[in-house]
């Protein structure tokens, strides 16, 4: 997702499958060229939610291809792969400031801010899914809410801790909108958010 602030920054979250010169790259064939067609060649920030495939792998090609300021993660390399190495590797190559962020952190941008809802920090967590950064955007009037792959404990934790706070115009809905556990905790969850619109981001033939 291409967040485009106001004062002219931009902001990608995650970039979808990819990091295998073998394979179908979402940034290379989708992201880079919808971006460049947008003269857009400098991310002042790059947010990867978490290390599964479908989110990093994209990544890799956007950080070898656009400059870039900054990148995001939540820190935890749950499971260690072969694309989670060359996004270190590449990140160290280009010296592109790194930062772990989670629940409680705030990035301010002109006249808004970006709140990160989860992961808990210091806390260990195995689950990748449960790890993924949560978004929730803020400005003036308008708020969007960007999950991840965010599962059941994690939706459960933000539920309780932040209630109406969760409240958004727009929400992009866990894991694709595949099973993320018990359907109370869902409906909680999306009834604290009380959004006007979902959008979930999932393959056309899935």
């Amino acid at each position: 997702a291409l967040v485009e602030l106001p004062g002219g920054k931009n902001v990608l979250i995650d970039a979808g499958t990819g990091g295998d010169e073998e394979s179908f790259d979402a940034a290379r064939s989708v992201v880079a060229p919808y971006l460049w067609n947008k003269k857009i060649n400098k991310l002042d920030a790059v947010i990867v939610t978490h290390f599964h495939e479908d989110h990093l792998g994209g990544i890799i090609y956007i950080l070898e291809n656009f400059k870039v300021s900054r990148v995001m993660d939540n820190g935890a390399s749950c499971e260690r792969s072969g694309r989670l190495d060359k996004y270190l590797r590449t990140i160290k190559v280009k010296k592109i400031r790194r930062e772990t962020i989670g629940d409680g952190d705030a990035i301010n941008f002109n006249g808004g801010t970006i709140f990160v809802l989860n992961p808990e920090k210091d806390k260990e967590i195995t689950d990748c899914n449960e790890n993924s950064i949560v978004l929730k955007i803020h400005y003036k009037t308008f708020n969007a809410l960007f999950c991840g792959d965010a599962s059941g404990l994690a939706l459960e934790r933000m539920t309780d801790r932040y209630g109406n706070f969760l409240r958004s115009d727009i929400i992009k809905i866990p894991h694709h909108g595949g099973n993320v556990g018990s359907e109370v905790i869902v409906k909680n969850f999306f009834s604290a958010s009380g959004a006007k619109i979902a959008v979930i981001s999932v393959a056309k033939m899935n």
